[in-house]
C-alpha cells in the first residue's frame, strides 16, 4: 500500500501526485503508539471526512493539538505541499502532549489508486500512527467508502 500527497495543480485542482514518505527518517521508536494517540488520530481523522463529506473537497491540511488546556485545530492554506510542511513544523514545536496532521491525498493497494484523507499522530519521541479514510467524488460532492484504515507507523511527530 503507498501513500501519495495531492498536487495542486493550475487554480488549486488537485492533479497529480508526488509519493509521500510517512516513515521518513529518523526510524520510528520500537512500540506501539498509545490508545490516547489512536483516539486523537480517529477523531482527527473523522473530523477530515466531516470536512469533505456529502459536500465535497478538498481538505484544506490541518493539525489538531492536545495541550493540558484542551485540544486546538489549526488550519494551513496554500500549495498542498508546503501547507503539510508548515503544519509538521508547528506540530514539532507547539509542546503539545500529543499532536495530529491531516491532508488529503492518493492512496494505492493492488494497483488501484485511490482520494483519501490520511491523518498521522503521535506523543513526543514516540511511534505515529498512520491512519486514512477512502472517499469518492460524485456530482454532489463526495461520499466515504468503506471504513478508516490503519496504513503505517511513523516517525514521531513531535
Amino acid at each position: 500500500m503507498s501513500i501519495f500527497r495531492r498536487r495542486a495543480g493550475r487554480d488549486g485542482d488537485a492533479r497529480g501526485a508526488e509519493p509521500y514518505d510517512a516513515t521518513s527518517a529518523p526510524p520510528p521508536p520500537t512500540g506501539e503508539p498509545s490508545p490516547q494517540v489512536h483516539e486523537l488520530a480517529s477523531f482527527a481523522l473523522a473530523h477530515a471526512v466531516r470536512s469533505v463529506v456529502p459536500e465535497g473537497g478538498p481538505l484544506i491540511p490541518f493539525t489538531l493539538l492536545e495541550t493540558a488546556e484542551g485540544r486546538s485545530l489549526h488550519r494551513f492554506a496554500g500549495e498542498l505541499g508546503a501547507a503539510v510542511e508548515h503544519a509538521r513544523h508547528q506540530v514539532r514545536g507547539s509542546g503539545a502532549v500529543r499532536a495530529a496532521v491531516a491532508w488529503d491525498g492518493y492512496l494505492t493497494s493492488e494497483g488501484r489508486r485511490e482520494d483519501a484523507l490520511f491523518v498521522q499522530a503521535s506523543e513526543p519521541g514516540q511511534p505515529s500512527v498512520v491512519v486514512a479514510h477512502r472517499y469518492v467524488e460524485t456530482a454532489d460532492g463526495a461520499r466515504a467508502v468503506g471504513e478508516p484504515l490503519t496504513v503505517g507507523r511513523g516517525a514521531p511527530l513531535l
